[in-house]
């Protein structure tokens, strides 16, 4: 991992060159700052080394943790809740059947003809209600 720490440090580079073209006033910068209400002296009166430097200091860190092996930043389905768990492909195993119930649980939260009542997530509750 040490030998391609390099290539954080020149991933992180990659936002900011997109940046630097991006808000260009001969490509966009100048209905940015027509829309942001931005002027000139707004834009220039900003403290750049700060600001550049706290950008390529997150995406330093943003391009650490991609590189790192497992590492995600968000889960992109139930499944990768569970599937770095050692026990998750042991055949009949019990994790693989809590995730197989939790999974028909879902199927019949998310069938809006089904009356069967739904778990509730807190942040996202099924359609229907449990009333």
């Amino acid at each position: 991992m040490i030998e391609r720490m390099w290539m954080v440090f020149v991933a992180a580079l990659i936002p900011m060159i997109i940046g630097f073209i991006w808000y260009n006033p001969k490509v966009f910068g100048n209905a940015w700052m027509k829309h942001a209400n931005m002027t000139k002296e707004k834009v220039e009166s900003g403290n750049m080394p700060v600001i550049f430097g706290t950008s390529y200091l997150l995406s330093v860190i943003l391009a650490f943790m991609l590189m790192m092996d497992g590492q995600v930043i968000h889960q992109t389905s139930l499944g990768g809740l569970f599937s770095t768990h050692p026990d998750f492909a042991v055949e009949g195993g019990e994790l693989l059947q809590q995730f197989t119930a939790l999974q028909e649980q879902l199927k019949v939260c998310t069938d809006r003809s089904s009356t069967a009542p739904c778990m509730d997530f807190s942040l996202h509750s099924c359609s229907q209600s449990l009333s």
